[in-house]
């Protein structure tokens, strides 16, 4: 049809590969510019999902024909900063597909549905095709994600980690998610943050198996006497992610609360069982509280470890961007172009700000 408007495709369309932090460093308030470039940026964890309406809490409404569709909002986050992005049903429909969750039919917003579809962006590291859009009403642009798939699976080994091994700028704007090695973390308890190397934040992503070191029956589990449900539950792991100190891993304790059904992969879990955990800090030293968790299977614990140690080493670099405040979004973008490895810098998804 002469009218049909034409869908581009994108994930099969060309994209610049970037940072999340060098994009939103990039946004400047008050400031609106076209921009048509598509980036493509990797690792990110979603680190929580919300409403899109601030006066509901709903993931789930009615369209014009009455068709009850989701839209979120999710954080993603890299090393360096976090962003919240829109997530509207079509996509969020194909990522579920795509990892054999099913949604409830008719599709409701529903307890389990919310479940599902948190457990689903949490339980990876995705890659994103992102552009940036004008929103007129708060005159500022902001990142739209246009595509997303996994990049790093739990579930089964990378392909191909060596082209995205890429030394590409980036902003230290803080409120990230850096990957973290359990010997060199430190907590400031001043702020209440985790320093990971030159990153400061309130959790961090660690590769963790169990080990067969017993704890002291009061240490490893305790009862609340008020609700015989709830639990409190310690088990030590050694990190992988750590080089052996004299022979020996490194070696913490993950702390977990909840009731049994929540803290029984703790509990339960067998000696050499591999986890990605975001984990956050406790009172005590060389214990870490776990937000969420995720089980790794064996055929994919090599992918994890050769990608985050190549993470560790660039959140070492302390050569980041640093924009003047008065420069503008387009000025920005040059700025990051300029600082790209040759590739990227030549590359034809470049549209002109």
């Amino acid at each position: 049809m002469l009218t049909e408007v034409p869908i581009r495709d994108w994930a099969q369309c060309e994209a610049v590969p970037s940072t999340l932090s060098a994009l939103v460093a990039a946004i400047a308030p008050g400031h609106l510019r076209q921009m048509n470039t598509v980036f493509k940026v990797w690792g990110l964890q979603v680190m929580g999902v919300s409403s899109v309406r601030s006066e509901t809490d709903e993931w789930a409404h009615a369209d014009a024909a009455l068709e009850p569709r989701m839209a979120v909002r999710a954080a993603f986050a890299d090393s360096d900063c976090q962003c919240s992005m829109v997530l509207y049903h079509d996509l969020l429909t194909a990522v579920l597909q795509a990892q054999n969750h099913r949604l409830p039919e008719p599709l409701a917003d529903t307890g389990d549905m919310r479940a599902t579809l948190r457990d689903a962006l949490r339980s990876t590291q995705w890659l994103c095709k992102l552009t940036f859009r004008e929103n007129d009403h708060q005159q500022v642009l902001e990142l739209e994600c246009r595509h997303l798939e996994p990049f790093l699976e739990p579930q089964k080994p990378a392909e191909d980690l060596s082209r995205f091994m890429q030394a590409l700028p980036r902003c230290a704007l803080g409120k990230g998610c850096p990957v973290a090695s359990l010997d060199v973390l430190q907590v400031d308890n001043d702020l209440g943050l985790l320093r990971a190397g030159l990153l400061d934040a309130s959790a961090a992503r660690v590769l963790v198996a169990f080990n067969d070191v017993q704890l002291p029956d009061e240490e490893a589990l305790q009862q609340d006497p008020q609700l015989a449900s709830a639990m409190r539950v310690k088990r030590s792991v050694d990190c992988l992610l750590a080089p052996a100190q004299q022979g020996e891993p490194v070696r913490a304790k993950l702390r977990a609360a909840g009731p049994a059904s929540a803290v029984n992969w703790i509990l339960r879990g067998r000696p050499g069982e591999v986890h990605q955990v975001v984990i956050m800090q406790t009172e005590s030293a060389g214990e870490w509280g776990v937000l969420w968790r995720v089980p790794v299977a064996n055929e994919a614990v090599a992918s994890f470890v050769t990608y985050w140690q190549f993470v560790l080493t660039s959140q070492k670099d302390q050569d980041v961007l640093l924009f003047q405040s008065e420069w503008t979004p387009g000025k920005r973008v040059r700025t990051v172009r300029d600082h790209m490895p040759s590739a990227a810098k030549r590359s034809s998804a470049w549209r002109s700000p």
